[in-house]
């Protein structure tokens, strides 16, 4: 077994999050974690065992990080993909849609819309600079726990998809990801 938990890999551990178009129910949710455990028991990289752990968040997310020490790269990548694609078909969820964007709505519910859609909703005024948004993008393990995985919309890349509004003095930040 090579699985660890998250709390035991260090902040350079690579970092893949796969968020879900929908929250999922307690069955789907037990189903995801069951699969990615046998998956990621096996899981290897030129042959070598892959130090990695899981976690799921808010029942939308799934996090993967993998020591870097495992060198998980190419192939062993490819297959972490092919895993969550047959994944979607079991659940009948998308967990592999770059295209989605993760905010909490005014009642703090976490959506997820096409990019398309998340600018409709700025322009209308339904989401904003301060709107929460979740940055799958991220890349490492330090970052997630740095705080920048939900941050403000005004102060990560999505300030880019609130139109019009960041002329307007949204109090937009740096790019943090």
């Amino acid at each position: 077994m090579t699985m660890t938990t998250i709390d035991s890999l260090p902040d350079a551990a690579t970092l893949w999050i796969f968020g879900t178009d929908r929250p999922l129910g307690p069955v789907q949710a037990a189903t995801l974690v069951q699969t990615v455990d046998s998956f990621l028991a096996d899981w290897k990289a030129h042959g070598s065992p892959v130090l990695a752990a899981r976690e799921l968040i808010d029942d939308r997310f799934i996090m993967i990080a993998a020591d870097p020490a495992g060198d998980p790269s190419g192939c062993s990548i490819d297959r972490l993909y092919r895993a969550f694609g047959e994944l979607e078909n079991v659940l009948g969820v998308r967990l592999r849609d770059a295209g989605l964007i993760y905010f909490r709505d005014r009642r703090g519910d976490i959506r997820s819309v096409p990019r398309a859609e998340f600018r409709s909703l700025a322009g209308r005024g339904e989401v904003g600079p301060g709107t929460s948004v979740f940055d799958t993008t991220i890349g490492t393990l330090g970052k997630f726990r740095s705080g920048v995985w939900e941050l403000p919309a005004g102060a990560s890349w999505h300030r880019s998809l609130l139109a019009g509004m960041q002329a307007a003095g949204s109090g937009a930040g740096e790019c943090r990801g």
